[in-house]
């Protein structure tokens, strides 16, 4: 998923409290019929444009284990998933539902 920063600019200005999901899937015309938990945090973390070394340093887990949690290898605990879209500005029902 690749949104160019000018559109993400203007999505931030219009939803100063966090882009919603599904302005944020619109704008890079997102549409995949399944999409797991692994790759919507990595969506989430690649639009903020955090490293994964950046991102698993703010989430207190090494970077091996969040790319495992991206690549879908491991899933977090629900406490985790929420503790993660806490950190990128997500209402964790987005990822929970």
């Amino acid at each position: 998923m690749i949104i160019e920063p000018a559109n993400l600019e203007a999505l931030n200005k219009q939803y100063p409290d966090g882009v919603p999901a599904e302005a944020l899937f619109e704008a890079v015309n997102y549409q995949h019929p399944t999409v797991s938990l692994g790759s919507i945090m990595r969506d989430w973390r690649e639009c903020g444009g955090w490293s994964l070394t950046e991102t698993a340093k703010k989430l207190g887990i090494s970077k091996q284990f969040l790319s495992e949690y991206e690549r879908g290898h491991k899933l977090p605990s629900v406490k985790k998933v929420i503790e993660m879209a806490t950190t990128f500005g997500v209402d964790p029902a987005l990822w929970l539902s």
